[in-house]
């Protein structure tokens, strides 16, 4: 459920109105870096665990392998 609200989201901040201007302003341009802030936030929040069990994952892989050393 989370994903499909999400998804949906993000489809309604990403419709160009027709009345859009052609040249892209600074403000254009941070509204396009705001969506994409969104959309990784986003993911990680969906993906948080198994981010966290991915990151665990490798630390333990590098602690097994570095105490060889």
């Amino acid at each position: 459920i989370k994903v499909a609200v999400f998804l949906y989201l993000i489809d309604k901040m990403t419709k160009v109105h027709a009345g859009a201007v052609v040249t892209p302003s600074i403000h254009a341009v941070s509204r396009d870096g705001a969506r994409f802030m969104v959309v990784i936030i986003g993911l990680v929040i969906i993906f948080k665990k198994q981010l966290n069990e991915l990151v665990t994952k490798i630390f333990e892989k590098i602690t097994n392998e570095s105490s060889g050393i």
